[in-house]
């Protein structure tokens, strides 16, 4: 879904670029049309996709009435999807999972599972120096490159971080509905565009330590990945088989306090016809931001 969502966003910015540059109709009906493609994967890329069009609207004069008209059509095209919309909202208050994070927002900036490997502390700083290389390199790009690419670069920019802005607002103002990855569509076209500004660094300063330092953080990301993935394909290989082996049981009822792990008790809704128990019902169930959805998703966990 997420890089579907990518994959849209970038094919209505390729067509935004291509009508700004010729005023072609063709290019502002692709744009329109990728928009609401984009908007109909997820409800975070509709913020994106209108963004854009919404920017482009105030920022170029001459094609503002094409971009009005776009943005109507494609508040239109969006239209079906408001009874979805109208829907998750009616059932929000007994079926949403996002959990609190509002002690934890600087953290979406890092890898999802760093906190729990460093620590919420070491994670924050993370993500502070992570923020504050995302500002350098913005300053860095904005003064090297030629001016259409720092006016591309500029509202990539402007709607990453406006739409995490607007998340954060949000799920502050409402209640949590933000998540790092719901950004991704835009997210991947920013770090994308960033990649000319590091090619340039690491080649003007071939023989130094911000080369040397740049290229081992890469490399130590890489492989803490490598080995993360690692570790979930092993990790899930053991729960399908554990959930096998519950299968074959002849026992219906299961105390996962005692025969069972909390990583395969989170899988019991694959196991059909057993009863788990565990008298930790409340912690568990508090993995859920509603325990009505809980008990929807894991109708076979007791309290004992």
């Amino acid at each position: 879904m997420y890089s579907l969502s990518a994959l849209f966003i970038a094919c209505e910015l390729n067509s935004i670029i291509n009508f700004n540059r010729n005023h072609q109709t063709k290019d502002i009906i692709l744009a329109t049309l990728f928009a609401a493609l984009g908007a109909w994967t997820h409800y975070f890329t509709a913020i994106i996709a209108g963004l854009m069009l919404l920017y482009n609207f105030i920022m170029n004069k001459k094609g503002r009435v094409s971009y009005l008209i776009s943005g109507i059509c494609f508040f239109i095209l969006f239209t079906p999807w408001l009874k979805v919309s109208m829907n998750q909202m009616a059932s929000v208050n007994h079926s949403y999972w996002i959990k609190n994070q509002l002690a934890e927002y600087l953290n979406v900036f890092c890898y999802s599972r760093l906190s729990g490997i460093l620590g919420n502390k070491l994670a924050c700083y993370f993500s502070l120096l992570f923020i504050g290389c995302l500002f350098y390199t913005a300053f860095k790009t904005l003064k090297t490159f030629n001016q259409e690419f720092r006016k591309y670069y500029m509202m990539v920019s402007v709607i990453l971080f406006g739409t995490i802005i607007l998340g954060f607002i949000l799920s502050i103002l409402i209640r949590p509905i933000f998540q790092a990855r719901y950004v991704y569509g835009i997210s991947m076209i920013y770090f994308v565009m960033n990649l000319p500004l590091i090619q340039k660094l690491l080649t003007t300063y071939s023989n130094s330590i911000i080369k040397w330092g740049f290229l081992g953080m890469v490399s130590i990301g890489v492989l803490f990945n490598l080995a993360l993935g690692a570790f979930n394909s092993i990790k899930n290989v053991r729960i399908v088989q554990s959930v096998t082996q519950l299968e074959k049981s002849s026992v219906t009822q299961i105390n996962c306090d005692h025969e069972l792990r909390p990583v395969a008790l989170m899988n019991s809704y694959l196991v059909k016809d057993k009863t788990f128990t565990t008298k930790h019902y409340d912690e568990l169930s508090d993995t859920c931001q509603s325990k009505v959805l809980f008990k929807n998703i894991y109708p076979n966990i007791k309290d004992e």
